[in-house]
């Protein structure tokens, strides 16, 4: 069998070699990635509906709430509580659809999943919190207090529950439970005792935020070590 010698230059491999290089350093910095750029390109890619669907239908509720002169505060917070729903979706569609195990193995598993959506979700919450104390100045019946009071206190402390307890949370239908039940009893105890006070009303939902941020920063890090492990 005839053998054929093939000459390649040195230079050329050298040249090679050197565009291998360049493109890898390319690829390499593309897919580089820390937190931050990670958790935008998750919310990107997993709350993008939420979130427009959220601030869209707000915006729908307010205006056909302000055209037909129905009573504001008691429908936004009806809304928010329903809002609420679709959040627990969300947050625990991974056990809706049985991908949990599914997952585990890859870096953003269920645990930094869950905490990311929680974090999120809780910000868009804020967010709309906002939005509505700009309208508050256009609407004089529109009373932020009512809406922290009977939603966003409840919504907030069903979301520190599934902080604390997640471990002992399996299933969608519990979730679903844990926040119906919660906010039952909640509505009631405010309710009964007619605890509607502007002033305690501020202070105590800005000792729950605060509360609720440091429980979530400890989550992380308690996430992010367990995680690390599985992910090794």
């Amino acid at each position: 069998m005839k053998k054929f010698d093939v000459n390649i230059p040195e230079q050329e491999i050298e040249h090679m070699h050197w565009l291998c290089e360049q493109e890898w350093q390319l690829v390499s910095a593309r897919q580089e990635t820390n937190d931050l750029r990670r958790l935008k390109r998750f919310l990107y890619f997993d709350l993008h509906r939420f979130t427009a669907i959220a601030f869209l239908s707000l915006m729908l509720t307010i205006l056909i709430l302000w055209c037909m002169q129905i009573n504001i505060n008691e429908s936004m917070t009806i809304y928010f509580i329903s809002l609420g729903f679709f959040s627990i979706f969300e947050m625990f569609k991974d056990m809706y659809y049985h991908t949990s195990e599914l997952c585990s193995p890859v870096y953003l598993h269920a645990g930094r999943r869950f905490l990311m959506k929680n974090i999120a979700i809780s910000i868009i919450m804020l967010g709309m919190l906002l939005l509505i104390s700009l309208i508050h100045l256009i609407l004089s019946d529109f009373m932020i207090s009512f809406i922290i009071l009977y939603a966003y206190i409840p919504l907030f402390l069903i979301q520190c529950m599934y902080l604390i307890f997640l471990p002992y949370i399996h299933s969608y239908i519990q979730a679903m439970i844990i926040y119906i039940t919660t906010f039952a009893i909640y509505e009631y105890i405010v309710c009964y005792f007619d605890l509607y006070n502007p002033f305690i009303i501020i202070l105590f939902f800005i000792i729950l935020l605060c509360f609720y941020f440091f429980n979530s920063i400890y989550q992380y890090f308690k996430i992010r070590k367990a995680g690390n492990i599985i992910w090794n």
